[in-house]
């Protein structure tokens, strides 16, 4: 796609075209150059005008405000925002809206004046929860702890401590497979060995749990979700062929289960009496988000190690694991972006007044490589996260915070740990791409093309 700039508007406008045609940028990735003068920027945005008070933005262009920068590269967008502008960028998005990254701003509208802030109309839905199914990503806030305070007990540490030498057993065929086949291939091998892991682990370990048709499954749905949450309105996302082979593995997987009662009370627990065996409204959606996330991040942190081995060498140790995947879940966060619509008029400790309706853009993949917030940001650097290192949790958040937090933030770090002390035993990596691949904002933060890595026995 090439995007060309529009024509010089009459004087005094904010906008304007490079004077030489040849300054403008060419190729697919080529970004909408603007130039600023010296007028101020409007004070509107969309029909909901913003104090004068509110930090500056990027020129945006009429109709579309910033929305083709936005969509050509989402991430690396948001973040030269960030360090141009500051803690606060002024953004028209679909609407006014805010990319904020200051600490005590992340904090106010996550946790301490969470109630001001809901998650986007579009998603929670009736057309949302019709399409996707309820669950804790489509509910309302009424619903949302009654709902999460079931769920929350299939993440136990107890619960997935019991089940660690599933867990075991999986990274460690992995490991030995990964070094007979000689590469790794984050699309066809590292998918189905996180949909092995994820559904054994949160439902038990029998045969139906084992059969092959779970990623291809996980995977079909993961697919209908990115299509219904882009720009594609939800009234036409049909609904029963995206969710059929997932919802008919999950009710086969209650029904034969050795222990379905112990399965129904933990994950699989149900409101409604009269539903019978029926799975709980949100069991795909948890299973989907619990593999398309841990995918992603083992996917990029294999990527950075075979790039610096000398960590994949330390990583026997859980210790050094740990951190290496906290310093790749800084780096490349698979939820990349927050976002939160004011309820009503607000202020942020910062001091922006935010008006009702806009959007609060919180972006853990800006936040986290800040330079405010990380020295030599966007170097891998494990060291980071020692013991006697000090990190700002709210500069740190790639599993959000507050009441909407992931609850799955145990389960992937304990199989992003347990999968790389086995491969740091058997395995040694080196890339077979000469530069990392560019991240691609979506519903999670993906590869732009699939993460390949050589792999070779440690003993050979």
């Amino acid at each position: 796609m090439r995007y060309r700039c529009l024509p010089r508007l009459p004087a005094g406008g904010w906008y304007h075209s490079p004077a030489d045609p040849a300054a403008i940028p060419r190729g697919p990735l080529a970004r909408p150059t603007l130039a600023v003068s010296s007028t101020p920027l409007i004070q509107t945005i969309g029909d909901v005008p913003f104090p004068s008070s509110v930090p500056q933005g990027p020129p945006s262009l009429p109709l579309v405000g910033h929305a083709l920068s936005f969509l050509h590269d989402k991430p690396g967008y948001l973040l030269r925002c960030h360090e141009r502008y500051g803690a606060t960028v002024r953004l028209s998005l679909g609407g006014p809206t805010l990319l904020i990254t200051s600490p005590d701003d992340v904090r106010h509208v996550l946790v301490t004046a969470a109630g001001k802030y809901g998650k986007s109309p579009r998603l929670v839905s009736e057309a949302a929860r019709r399409r996707l199914g309820a669950s804790l990503f489509t509910v309302a806030a009424a619903d949302h702890a009654r709902l999460r305070a079931r769920t929350i007990r299939c993440f136990h540490p107890q619960r997935l401590a019991g089940r660690q030498w599933l867990l075991n057993r999986h990274c460690d065929g992995f490991a030995e497979a990964a070094v007979g086949h000689g590469t790794v291939d984050a699309d066809r091998h590292l998918a189905p060995f996180v949909a092995a892991c994820i559904v054994e682990m949160l439902l038990g370990a029998d045969e139906r749990h084992r059969r092959p048709g779970w990623c291809a499954a996980l995977e079909e749905r993961r697919r209908a979700d990115d299509a219904a949450f882009a720009a594609v309105p939800l009234s036409g996302i049909r609904a029963g062929p995206l969710r059929r082979s997932l919802s008919r593995l999950v009710a086969a997987a209650i029904a034969d289960h050795p222990d379905a009662r112990a399965v129904q009370r933990g994950l699989l627990d149900h409101p409604d009496p009269q539903a019978g065996g029926a799975p709980a409204p949100g069991v795909e959606q948890i299973l989907v988000a619990a593999y398309e996330t841990t995918t992603m991040m083992l996917a990029w942190t294999i990527d950075l190690l075979a790039r610096d081995p000398r960590w994949l060498d330390r990583c026997a140790e859980d210790t050094v694991a740990e951190r290496v995947i906290s310093e790749a879940l800084r780096l490349y966060p698979p939820t990349w972006l927050f976002i939160r619509v004011a309820a009503g008029d607000d202020r942020l400790p910062g001091g922006v007044a935010v008006p009702a309706g806009a959007k609060i853009y919180l972006s853990p993949y800006v936040s986290q490589r800040s330079s405010a917030a990380f020295v030599e940001a966007a170097r891998f650097a494990p060291a980071r996260f020692l013991p006697d290192r000090d990190v700002d949790p709210w500069r740190y958040f790639p599993f959000g915070a507050g009441t909407r937090s992931c609850l799955g933030e145990r389960l992937a770090r304990r199989i992003g740990t347990t999968f790389l002390t086995s491969l740091a035993r058997r395995a040694r990596l080196a890339p077979l791409a000469r530069q990392p691949s560019r991240p691609v904002g979506g519903v999670t933060l993906r590869p732009a093309r699939p993460v390949r890595v050589a792999v070779s026995s440690r003993g050979g």
